[in-house]
């Protein structure tokens, strides 16, 4: 039986022997069932409109799921090794949760931004990354609906490594805004001849039948920038195809290679292109138009191996 089979079956087991007598019951329940969603199977994600409905818990969902957010910052503030790395996973499995229903309850948005936040700054051992690394092995969650520490959990030995242990001094963040690329310029009239200001802002919504991206809006994400780190000029080039794949492809101007330790669209995070290690990928085709929307009107946060970073804001925003 493949991995992803006995994930599954371990899950439902856990689902079936839930008992639902309380509030922690029914935080668990959730955490189970939406990771249960995430590796394919979203039979029991529908039982949430029934149980929430219960007796005890109707009315009472945003504070029961704010008052598990508030548990989780105490946790992550506190807790070392594998109880750490278990309350990451919880995090892990809210997160799926805010992924599907969150624009159902915006109230709790807040609290599950300050979670988040607080996993991406927490300094992890060995013991805690080791114990995720198992966790994703027996439950192999899909990249692209993971948190940046469940993904790349990254621990104090190897900041230190990095002149960057502890976090005790974080380097100054540079702020750039993304430039268009002279073709865009040139050749899409978005942008004033003489102030180079976007004069006509690009239809941010799917404006074509096939369920490709609009021209308009390809365009003005097709931009080049540079930034100058320490004594390195950095080329920042930024293009959308019609897979709906964003693509942000950092260079050297000496071609040397960029070490970099992760990118990301608010908590969404690119992945480096298996063919070209100066390129990486935003995978914004599993949204639908609102969530796309969301996220590119976000910044774009580069972290180095070096401690340096920065943030790129696309030039409508």
């Amino acid at each position: 039986m493949s991995v992803l089979e006995n994930a599954k079956i371990e899950l439902l087991d856990r689902l079936a022997n839930n008992t639902l007598q309380d509030t922690d019951d029914l935080t668990a329940y959730i955490q189970y069932a939406c990771r249960l969603m995430s590796l394919g199977d979203h039979s029991k994600i529908d039982d949430f409109a029934f149980l929430f409905a219960k007796e005890q818990f109707a009315g009472k969902i945003s504070d029961i799921i704010k008052e598990r957010c508030k548990q989780g910052w105490f946790e992550i503030a506190n807790y070392p090794g594998e109880d750490l790395a278990l309350s990451l996973i919880d995090a892990q499995d809210f997160y799926l949760f805010e992924r599907q229903f969150g624009k159902d309850y915006p109230e709790i948005k807040p609290y599950f931004r300050k979670w988040w936040d607080d996993c991406e700054d927490v300094g992890i051992d060995e013991e805690c990354a080791e114990f995720l690394e198992k966790f994703l092995e027996t439950f192999p969650i899909p990249e692209e609906e993971r948190l940046p520490v469940i993904n790349t959990p990254i621990t104090e030995r190897e900041w230190a490594l990095l002149d960057f242990a502890y976090r005790n001094v974080e380097l100054p963040l540079i702020e750039l805004t993304l430039q268009p690329s002279q073709w865009t310029k040139k050749q899409n009239n978005l942008y004033d001849s003489v102030s180079e200001k976007l004069i006509k802002r690009p239809t941010l919504l799917l404006a074509t039948g096939d369920g490709k991206p609009a021209d308009s809006l390809k365009k003005i994400m097709q931009t080049d920038s540079t930034v100058k780190i320490k004594d390195r000029k950095l080329y920042i080039e930024t293009q959308l195809d019609d897979a709906w794949q964003f693509h942000i492809s950092i260079e050297d101007e000496s071609n040397e290679p960029i070490a970099i330790d992760r990118v990301r669209i608010g908590n969404i995070p690119a992945f480096q292109d298996e063919k070209n290690s100066s390129v990486w990928n935003f995978r914004l085709k599993i949204f639908d138009d609102n969530k796309r929307k969301q996220l590119l009107e976000q910044s774009i946060f580069v972290q180095l191996s070096n401690g340096y970073r920065f943030k790129c804001s696309l030039p409508f925003i």
